[in-house]
C-alpha cells in the first residue's frame, strides 16, 4: 500500500478550485427526471435511470442509486459518505430524501457535493492515523523522561545538562506538531462521517466515478 503526503497550501497561494456538486429528481420507478451541476462532478454523461446493484456503472452512480434506494425503503433522508476509488480516491457527502406533496409521490431529491481534494482512502487513512499514533507513544516515554529530569527528583543537573535537555524537549514537541498536521486531513474525514451520521462507503471500478 502507498502512502501519500498532502501538503499543505500556502496561505498566500492561489485559491483551492471549487469542489464540484449536483442535484437529481428521481421517480418512482428510478428514472431520473431532472439533473443539474453534474458537469462539476464527472466527465461521462448523467445517469438517465438508477438502480442499485449495476455492476457496469460508474462507482458515483452506484453509490447515488444505493442511497436512493436505502431513502425509498425507509420513507426517510438518508446521508452518506461515498468514497470513490479510482485514479484518486475522492470523497462525496450524498443526501437522498424523498419529495413531500401527494403530487410527487415516489420522487427523490439527490444532492451530491465532493467534499474536496483528492486525499488518501479510507483503508490508507486508518494506517496514516495508526502510524501518527506508533509515532507518538514513544515521544510521549522521552518527553515524561526528560520532564523528571528536569524536575531534579532524580539529582541535580549541570547548566550544560540542562540546556540538552531543554533542547530535547523543543525537539520532542517539533516533532509531536508535525505528526499532528500530517495525521490532520485523515482525522478530518472521520470526524465529517461522524457529524453526519453516515459511515464511509468505498466504491471501486475502472470506469470514472469523478472528476
Amino acid at each position: 500500500m502507498a502512502l501519500r503526503l498532502v501538503k499543505r497550501k500556502a496561505k498566500n497561494g492561489p485559491p483551492p478550485e471549487p469542489a464540484g456538486a449536483a442535484f437529481l429528481i428521481v421517480d418512482a420507478a428510478g428514472g431520473v427526471v431532472e439533473v443539474g451541476g453534474w458537469e462539476s462532478l464527472a466527465v461521462e454523461a448523467p445517469p438517465e435511470t438508477l438502480a442499485a446493484g449495476r455492476s457496469d456503472d460508474p462507482p458515483l452512480v452506484r453509490g447515488i442509486a444505493a442511497i436512493v434506494e436505502a431513502a425509498r425503503h425507509a420513507a426517510l433522508p438518508q446521508v452518506r459518505l461515498v468514497e470513490v476509488q479510482t485514479d484518486k480516491a475522492r470523497l462525496y457527502a450524498l443526501v437522498a430524501a424523498p419529495v413531500p406533496g401527494g403530487a410527487n409521490k415516489g420522487r427523490l431529491t439527490v444532492t451530491v457535493a465532493e467534499t474536496g481534494d483528492p486525499q488518501a482512502s479510507v483503508a490508507e487513512g486508518k494506517v496514516i492515523r495508526q502510524l501518527g499514533h506508533d509515532l507518538r507513544t514513544p515521544l510521549t516515554s522521552i518527553s515524561g523522561a526528560v520532564e523528571l529530569l528536569q524536575s531534579g527528583r532524580l539529582g541535580g543537573l549541570q547548566p550544560q545538562q540542562e540546556k540538552v535537555l531543554g533542547l530535547m524537549e523543543k525537539g520532542v514537541a517539533g516533532m509531536v506538531r508535525l505528526i499532528d498536521e500530517s495525521t490532520a486531513p485523515y482525522h478530518n474525514d472521520r470526524r465529517l462521517a461522524e457529524e453526519l451520521g453516515a459511515e464511509v462507503e468505498e466504491m471501486l471500478g475502472g470506469k470514472g466515478g469523478g472528476s
